[in-house]
């Protein structure tokens, strides 16, 4: 249910990818990685109809190995780090600024717990 007691309708492109969650629309690329969710002036559109205007975007941005390295929204940016397959750290892009900091468990991405230096939190 939405905010306003509707029910959202979810939305999915042919590869079955989510392309609208009621309020963000999200774009993929041909390896099915997220590459841009923007919110648009008008939410009853199809998924790739792009006449509305689009009043918020976010950016993404991958590497060679298909891990995502950048989110970016004009306003922010942050930076993720890994070691092997398992994220490490975000750091803030423009600043280098550490975000989180993340620990794993033994089992494949069991994230234990993260300290989030924003907050100054221990979160599990």
């Amino acid at each position: 249910m939405s905010a306003a007691g509707a029910e959202t309708r979810f939305r999915y492109d042919s590869k079955g990818n989510l392309c609208f969650d009621g309020t963000w629309y999200h774009i993929y690329d041909a390896e099915n990685r997220l590459m841009v969710s923007e919110r648009r002036s008008d939410p009853s559109l199809a998924c790739d109809d792009t006449t509305a205007t689009v009043t918020e975007r976010v950016t993404y941005a991958y590497g060679p190995s298909g891990r995502r390295l950048l989110k970016d929204n004009d306003l922010t940016s942050t930076e993720y780090l890994y070691e092997g397959d398992e994220p490490i750290a975000d750091y803030d892009g423009p600043t280098g600024r550490l975000l989180r900091r993340y620990m794993h468990g033994a089992r494949i991405d069991e994230r234990a717990l993260y300290m989030d230096y924003s907050s100054g939190e221990l979160k599990v």
